[in-house]
């Protein structure tokens, strides 16, 4: 996370108008590889519960396995019939 590669990903995004750069601080945590996306959800959470706004940027294959992830855990809970708050 904030790797030399994250800051390029996140260029690149933001270059392709896919981030607006106003959203981003000083404190934001960018995450571009697909295997430290899930350590980002958890900072994400862990932000959420302490009030703090969410610094966490997903860009390139992070961004896909966070969707992944996101629409997994939909289609599980919509099995079981539970609402899904995303």
């Amino acid at each position: 996370m904030n790797t030399k590669k994250d800051k390029i990903e996140l260029l690149r995004d933001i270059a392709a108008g896919d981030i607006d750069p106003k959203t981003l601080s000083p404190e934001s945590v960018i995450v571009s590889d697909g295997k430290t996306a899930f350590d980002g959800l958890m900072i994400a959470v862990a932000n959420k519960k302490a009030g703090k706004k969410n610094p966490v940027v997903y860009v390139g294959e992070a961004r896909k396995s966070v969707l992944q992830i996101i629409e997994n855990i939909k289609a599980g809970r919509n099995e079981r019939g539970l609402q899904v708050d995303f």
